[in-house]
């Protein structure tokens, strides 16, 4: 650890300072990245840091900051099965099978029966 975490007691012993686990770090991948130094970067959330607004202003756009391969959305995945008594209920076929799902194949219905 570095020096500026040491700190002297009163009796003059030194104390090693480590953050607590609920102190607030930054979450998540940096999506912006400073072109002149690259160890500059941000994730777009919170305040945004002084190097980020002084490019800002200088006239640089915040798209040509980002990094390449970064934050890019998910595909939308198509509607494979509807609920034949709300047409709203949608599920994709992927991930957890909704409440309604789960009533209906209880019921008796397959999933051969509510295919879109």
């Amino acid at each position: 650890m570095s020096r500026r975490n040491e700190k002297k007691t009163a009796e003059g012993r030194k104390v090693m300072l480590v953050p607590l686990k609920s102190e607030k770090r930054p979450k998540g991948e940096p999506v912006y990245r400073d072109p002149d130094n690259p160890f500059n970067t941000w994730t777009g959330i919170g305040k945004r840091p002084a190097w980020l607004t002084a490019k800002l202003d200088a006239g640089i756009s915040l798209e040509a900051m980002k990094m390449q391969g970064v934050a890019n959305p998910r595909e939308h995945r198509p509607a494979k099965y509807r609920d034949p008594r709300n047409a709203e209920n949608t599920w994709s076929g992927t991930g957890r099978r909704p409440t309604w799902l789960k009533e209906l194949l209880d019921s008796g219905l397959s999933l051969d029966d509510l295919k879109i």
